[in-house]
Parts: C-alpha cells; sequence; structure tokens
C-alpha cells in the first residue's frame, strides 16, 4: 500500500520539475509572460521545496513513532467507529419519531371517541 505521505511527496516532485521548467523557459524567452513565469516559477519552487520538507519531516517523525506499521489501519478504525456512532444516533432518532407518531395516533383515536356525537 502507498501512504499519504508519498502521494504528497510524488505531488511536491511535480510541482519542483514544473515550477524548474516553467523557471528556466522563462529565463530563455523574452518577451510578454517572461517576468510572470519567473515569479511564479519561483514561488511555486519554494513553495514545493518547503512542502517537500515539511512532509519529510513529519513523516520521519511518524515512523519513528511507528505509525506506518501498518497504512490506513488506524483511520479505517476512526472511520468505521464514526459510522456506528453516526448509526447509532439515527437509530435513537428514529425511534424517538416513531413514539411521537404512535403517541398522536393514540391522541387522535382519543379524541374522536370523546367527540359528541350529533
Amino acid at each position: 500500500m502507498i501512504f499519504l505521505m508519498h502521494l504528497s511527496l510524488i505531488l511536491a516532485y511535480g510541482v519542483v520539475l514544473a515550477s524548474t521548467s516553467l523557471f528556466i523557459w522563462s529565463l530563455r524567452n523574452k518577451g510578454e509572460g517572461s517576468t510572470l513565469g519567473k515569479a511564479v516559477g519561483a514561488v511555486l519552487f519554494i513553495l514545493s521545496v518547503l512542502s517537500i520538507l515539511c512532509a519529510s519531516y513529519y513523516g520521519i517523525k511518524y515512523w519513528r513513532q511507528g505509525s506506518f506499521e501498518s497504512p490506513m489501519e488506524i483511520s479505517t478504525m476512526m472511520h468505521q467507529k464514526d459510522i456506528m456512532q453516526v448509526r447509532q444516533k439515527l437509530l435513537k432518532k428514529i425511534q424517538e419519531l416513531q413514539k411521537k407518531r404512535i403517541q398522536g395516533l393514540q391522541e387522535k383515536a382519543k379524541n374522536k371517541g370523546n367527540a359528541p356525537q350529533g
């Protein structure tokens, strides 16, 4: 299985490649768009390098803590726990609504029985 950290690193490496290509293209070409290309290429390069450093730091930190022993296990368990909690809340709400409906029907039946007949 592939980890989320690996996916973010792959994406960041792709942005480094694209920003470097854009920056080199803007250095070789003169005219419209070359200044914008230099600015965008430089900003994207800096941000993607920072992103790589951040993802690497936290990836190594979590790896040392043993979080990567089995991929996606914790989040899957948390997701299943959330689903069970939502299911229980929905079942309680349905039961409450059914009780209210039954009580309403019983009150209607009582009112019909006590109504004066003409």
